[in-house]
């Protein structure tokens, strides 16, 4: 309560210095003593703009409220994220292709042009699982950080 007092009282102090500078620095250009120096308000207090009421706070237009939602939804996805990369993780894979020699399967060669196309077809089907059981570790380091976003 006090350190208020006391800064309104310097702002106070330095309020009444500028207007005793102002009315010499007046005084110097016209030629006259600083105390002849008067400042009538004049008609500009009376021509003020009426007060129109303030319009409703839009948090969604906000660009900062924009970042933060974006920031917490990022922490909030990157948990989930953390959380299920313990889970196995089953890929099926396949394969198409085809083959031309020119030779059949008996070892003997087709004539001609043969062997320039494929003729020979090959398939083949995968499937394949990863199960990262040392990401547990690293995970609770994870979930950590992100939970004291």
């Amino acid at each position: 309560m006090q350190a208020e007092l006391a800064a309104a009282q310097t702002e106070l102090a330095q309020a009444e210095q500028a207007i005793e500078v102002a009315r010499s620095t007046v005084a110097q250009f016209v030629g006259i003593t600083p105390s002849q120096v008067s400042v009538s308000p004049g008609k500009l207090a009376d021509q003020l703009p009426p007060d129109k009421p303030e319009p409703p706070l839009e948090t969604a237009a906000n660009p900062l409220a924009v970042e933060q939602s974006a920031v917490i939804a990022q922490a909030q996805s990157q948990l989930k994220a953390t959380e299920r990369a313990y889970y196995p993780q089953f890929l099926v894979q396949g394969l198409a292709s085809a083959r031309g020699t020119g030779m059949l399967t008996d070892g003997s060669r087709l004539g001609g042009l043969n062997g320039l196309a494929p003729t020979t077809p090959n398939f083949g089907v995968g499937l394949t699982v990863n199960f990262p059981f040392m990401v547990s570790f690293r995970q609770s380091c994870v979930k950590s950080v992100n939970s004291t976003c």
